[in-house]
C-alpha cells in the first residue's frame, strides 16, 4: 500500500552507527501529532552497527507517515548524508533532525506551520543527560538552548538538528556545506 498523496514535508535524519538511539528516536518521530502526509528519510552514512536493520524493521507506508531508508554511504559525513536525504525527499518542505534527538509530539506540525509564511524555521533544544538532568557546567556538552539562532564564529546560524526550509531555498544556498570547506559549523 502506498501513500495516498505526496508528503507535505520530508524529515531527513542522517544516521551513522546510531543503533543505540534509533528505537527511541523513531518512536518519538512516529508519534508526531499532525494531520497531513509526511515522510521520514533515514540516510545511512555507512553504519557498521545494527542501524540499517532497526530502520528497515520500522519502515511504514500508511496514510500519514512514510518511513524510508536511503543509502548515503558513498561519502562519509553528516553534511553529505543530509544532502542525499534532501535530494531523495518527495516534499517541497524539508525538516532536519538527528539520529539521537527526540522531537516533541508537536514538532513537525510546528515546523510545517512556521514554513507557511517563512523561507525557513528553526527551534531550540534541550540536552538530556543519562540521569535526565541538565548537564553540569563542567561537562563537555552543548548547553540547553531555547533560542532560534546560535552565534558561531560571529555568524548567526540555525541549529541543524531542529531546522526546516523550503526545497527551493535549500537548493539556492547549495544545501548543507562541508565544515572543512567553510571553516565553521555546517549549520
Amino acid at each position: 500500500e502506498t501513500m495516498p498523496t505526496t508528503p507535505r514535508i520530508s524529515v531527513i535524519i542522517a544516521v551513522y552507527n546510531g543503533a543505540v538511539h534509533l528505537v527511541e528516536q523513531m518512536d518519538a518521530l512516529l508519534a508526531q501529532n499532525c494531520d497531513f502526509p509526511w515522510e521520514a528519510i533515514y540516510v545511512d552514512n555507512g553504519s557498521r552497527d545494527q542501524s540499517r536493520e532497526i530502520i528497515r524493521s520500522r519502515i511504514t507506508k500508511d496514510n500519514l507517515a512514510h518511513v524510508r531508508l536511503v543509502d548515503g554511504s558513498q561519502k562519509a559525513g553528516q553534511v553529505y548524508a543530509r544532502n542525499i536525504g534532501a535530494a531523495a525527499a518527495q516534499a517541497d518542505l524539508l525538516a532536519f533532525t538527528d539520529q539521537d534527538d527526540l522531537p516533541a509530539p508537536g514538532w513537525l506540525a510546528a515546523m510545517f506551520t512556521a514554513l507557511v509564511g517563512s523561507a525557513d524555521a528553526a527551534g531550540g533544544f534541550v540536552v538530556r543527560t543519562p540521569d535526565g538532568y541538565p548537564p553540569a557546567a563542567d561537562r563537555n556538552e552543548l548547553p540547553a538552548h531555547d533560542r532560534l539562532l546560535l552565534r558561531w564564529h560571529g555568524i548567526d546560524c540555525a541549529i541543524g538538528t531542529n531546522f526546516a526550509v523550503h526545497r527551493n531555498v535549500f537548493a539556492a544556498i547549495g544545501g548543507w556545506q562541508d565544515v572543512n570547506e567553510i571553516h565553521a559549523g555546517e549549520d
